[in-house]
């Protein structure tokens, strides 16, 4: 039994030793391989927050890294874990770490959503509602979580979606209050300009207005002002409870360079293992199209990959290099290749201090375009210093005017959803989020955000970037899954020598002909009439655009599957996400012709989404005219 006791003391001794050695309760964020300048990881106490200035860098570097560096391998890395390559074993394709085998992967095959809500501002701000108690119901719980962890539980009901976070738990953000500043000179719209602005505890905020002149800032007061400045020009405005969109006028501008400064951060804790090598081929295609897409324009990359507290490598970071230079290009994708998925161990990760050294690192004084996609799948730690830190690292980078793109992969929350759109919002930035329409990774957590559009993560990007630095941002181009059933004909299609084998041609016209589409057969009645099959597509094949020109073209095509898809869209789509999706292709919506029925057109072409009793069709017609100019 002494034996016993004894061994059980060793045995306790070594847990508290390791628990001291891996969980301390003073969490610098930075193993013995990540070196730091000062205590807290930004070198600022928790008192000053926020300061009122911060360095280019707080003195980051791991331990064989130079700061400056290209990130070239050193000493060490291949015991770290790195790979040479061709180094590699099937084991290492079960890790995530080969890079062998994403020849395999084509880029363009994970899906996502790109969503502003700088743009659609009075629906972000429904989104901290309360949802109001009913007559009679009864409060038996005020603010509670349910067993569901994307939802909040408040009188009984499900809450609208961050109403928890506005009451209890902001993470130091308020976005409710918006004023737009707009920047004007003589010679146009002022980039680069720096808003300096009050909040009500009287901290300073910052924002950075963009190519087109325009800047986003959130003081929590319904009025105030703010001072303006770019290079040696300045002004100040004034906003109110009832004018929130102010212009101001400088007497000049500050020069813009053709620089693009764009910076990776990316989780690659052991949870991101499912997406990790498709992510690797969608970012390596993003940079290679970026860099050599974009002539005259110099693009400087940076990378920096994270993981959580424990980790045998916290951080690994690459400084920003030129990858409009070949040599440049080649390393960058290589380093961004070597990085595979492992540790992270519980839910929350570094993702604070991975934002706050992406935000602190030296990103010029050039006037230039500056963004971040932030690729993670779990929420930071959610003690206070945390909060802080996360904030911070917000703040600094809407004072250096870098455009932040949270981008949630499987496996993220409605606490990664909040924080990712706060992000966006403060920053000018868009929330992008992966979706499983491609069947890749687990299952992806749901914004329910009706009108955005699904497309490529890789297209969608590159937009994105091309969006920030020209101003004008392209239109997303609707995923389509090349699995689904799909049109056979197009309308408008000149069919005149289709071959028609396998289609049903439905008798009864004259001067036309209609065919059920391929695989859907028609009952046959007594009188050699056609019963359609309650799912179907059918083809009306005539002259156009007059029936005097004669020809055969697909000029009206009707819909009852709901599992076909045309334009992205079917059946059973929403009528949001149709007015979304056909206002992108020049349609506009009608004054509804009845209360079944919505149509769009733009003259030549009609869309009409009918709806008869819970049975909903669609008709995709074009005009066509007689003699008479009757249009048919």
């Amino acid at each position: 039994m002494r034996g016993l006791k004894t061994l059980l003391l060793i045995l306790m001794s070594l847990v508290i030793a390791i628990c001291a050695f891996g969980c301390g309760t003073e969490n610098t964020g930075f193993n013995d391989a990540e070196k730091v300048v000062g205590g807290d990881p930004a070198g600022y106490p928790a008192a000053e927050y926020p300061p009122a200035a911060y360095p280019a860098d707080a003195g980051y570097y791991r331990d064989g890294f130079i700061p400056g560096s290209t990130g070239e391998f050193v000493a060490g890395d291949y015991a770290a874990g790195y790979y040479a390559p061709g180094d590699y074993d099937m084991g290492d394709y079960a890790a995530g770490k080969s890079n062998r085998y994403n020849s395999q992967i084509s880029p363009g095959l994970i899906t996502a959503s790109a969503w502003n809500d700088n743009d659609h501002y009075a629906e972000f701000l429904k989104l901290f509602e309360k949802v109001e108690e009913e007559p009679g119901q009864e409060q038996d719980q005020e603010n509670a979580r349910t067993s569901d962890k994307n939802k909040f539980y408040v009188n009984g009901k499900d809450s609208d979606r961050f109403y928890h976070f506005l009451m209890n738990d902001r993470w130091g953000f308020y976005a409710n209050e918006r004023v737009i500043v707009r920047v004007d000179s003589e010679s146009g719209a002022v980039a680069g300009a720096q808003i300096r602005y009050y909040d009500s505890a009287q901290h300073e905020l910052y924002a950075v207005t963009d190519v087109n002149g325009v800047a986003y800032i959130f003081p929590d007061v319904e009025k105030g002002s703010f001072t303006v400045t770019a290079g040696g020009y300045s002004a100040t405005g004034d906003f109110d409870k009832d004018d929130r969109d102010v212009t101001v006028f400088l007497g000049g501008a500050i020069e813009r360079e053709n620089l693009i400064k764009l910076m990776l951060v990316v989780d690659v804790t052991g949870s991101m293992g499912d997406e990790i090598n498709y992510l690797k081929v969608e970012l390596t295609d993003v940079v290679r199209r970026v860099a050599l897409a974009n002539e005259g324009v110099r693009i400087d990359l940076a990378m920096l990959f994270y993981r959580d507290d424990g980790d045998s490598e916290k951080f690994r970071y690459f400084d920003f290099l030129t990858v409009t230079e070949e040599e440049n290009l080649r390393l960058a994708l290589s380093n961004l290749n070597t990085q595979y998925a492992t540790g992270g161990g519980d839910y929350p990760e570094a993702m604070d201090e991975a934002m706050e050294m992406a935000a602190l690192k030296d990103w010029g004084d050039e006037n230039s375009t500056k963004i971040i996609f932030h690729v993670f799948d779990a929420p930071p730690h959610s003690n206070p210093q945390n909060k802080t830190r996360y904030e911070r690292a917000v703040r600094l980078a809407a004072q250096k005017g870098i455009r932040i793109n949270p981008v949630t992969c499987s496996g993220a929350d409605l606490l990664c959803e909040y924080l990712a759109r706060e992000t966006a919002i403060h920053t000018a930035g868009h929330y992008v989020y992966v979706t499983d329409h491609s069947g890749i990774g687990g299952s992806h957590y749901d914004p329910e955000i009706e009108t955005a559009v699904v497309e490529k993560l890789n297209e969608l990007m590159i937009r994105l970037i091309n969006g920030y630095h020209s101003g004008e941002f392209a239109e997303p181009v609707p995923w389509v899954n090349p699995y689904e059933k799909r049109l056979d004909l197009n309308i408008l299609q000149n069919v005149a020598d289709h071959d028609w084998t396998g289609y049903t041609e439905i008798p009864g016209w004259f001067g036309a002909r209609e065919f059920y589409g391929k695989g859907y057969t028609p009952t046959v009645n007594d009188d050699v009439t056609y019963t359609d099959p309650d799912e179907c597509v059918k083809y009306l094949i005539t002259p156009w655009p007059d029936y005097s020109d004669g020809g055969a073209f697909v000029t009206t095509i009707t819909i009852t599957d709901p599992n076909v898809t045309f334009f992205g869209l079917t059946i059973d789509t929403s009528v949001e996400k149709y007015d979304s999706v056909l206002k992108m292709i020049g349609l506009k919506r009608e004054e509804k012709p009845d209360d079944d029925c919505e149509v769009w057109s733009n003259g030549d072409l009609k869309v009409s989404l009918i709806d008869y009793g819970g049975r909903r069709s669609v008709v995709i017609s074009a005009p066509v005219s007689n003699r008479n100019n009757i249009v048919y």
